[in-house]
C-alpha cells in the first residue's frame, strides 16, 4: 500500500492505464499520451492529440491505440511516442479501451456507432449504428474478442456479438 512513485500531468487523467513489463501508458484530458517508466514513473515520452482524451489505451506490440474527443483515432509508435496514423471521422468522443486482432481495431463513441479501423492504414473498415442516440451507445463500453468474434455491450444493456467483417450475429435485447 506504499506509494512507490507519481505522475502529475497537465489536468486530470480519468482513463484506465495500460500496463506493460517496462512502462505504463496513460491519456490525460489535457490532450496528451503519457509513456512513463513503470519503474519510477518518470515520464518517457508524450505525444499531444490536440485535445482532450478520456478514452483508455491499448497497446499491440509496439503500436498504441487510443481514440481522442475531437473525432480522431490515433495510432503511435509506443517506444518512440510518434505518430504512425491518425483517422478522422468518428463522430461524438470516445470514452472506452478498443479491443483488437490480428487486422482491426474495435472502439465505440458517444454518438451511437461502433467501429472497425484497420490496424495498418487506419482506415474505417465498418461501422454499426445501433440507432439510439448518444446515451444507449458503446462509447464508455470495453469491447471484447472471444473464438474469433467480438462482443459489446453499450449502456443501452443490450450484449452485441459482431464477426470481424461487421456482420451481428445476434442481440440480447
Amino acid at each position: 500500500g506504499e506509494k512507490i512513485c507519481g505522475f502529475q500531468g497537465g489536468n486530470r487523467i480519468v482513463s484506465a492505464p495500460f500496463i506493460t513489463e517496462k512502462k505504463v501508458y496513460v491519456s490525460s484530458t489535457d490532450g496528451n499520451i503519457y509513456a512513463l517508466d513503470r519503474t519510477s514513473g518518470t515520464k518517457v515520452w508524450e505525444y499531444a492529440t490536440g485535445y482532450p482524451v478520456v478514452a483508455s489505451p491499448l497497446v499491440v506490440g509496439d503500436t498504441l491505440y487510443v481514440g481522442s474527443s475531437n473525432e480522431k483515432f490515433h495510432a503511435v509508435d509506443a517506444l518512440q511516442g510518434r505518430c504512425i496514423w491518425v483517422s478522422e471521422g468518428f463522430p461524438g468522443y470516445m470514452e472506452s479501451r478498443p479491443c483488437a486482432d490480428e487486422k482491426h481495431i474495435y472502439t465505440g463513441g458517444w454518438e451511437g456507432r461502433f467501429w472497425a479501423i484497420d490496424r495498418l492504414s487506419g482506415r474505417k473498415v465498418w461501422e454499426h449504428n445501433i440507432g439510439k442516440g448518444r446515451y444507449f451507445s458503446p462509447g464508455a463500453c470495453w469491447p471484447v474478442i472471444a473464438e474469433g468474434k467480438i462482443f459489446v455491450q453499450s449502456s443501452d444493456k443490450v450484449l452485441r456479438g459482431y464477426t470481424p467483417d461487421g456482420a451481428v450475429i445476434w442481440e440480447n435485447t
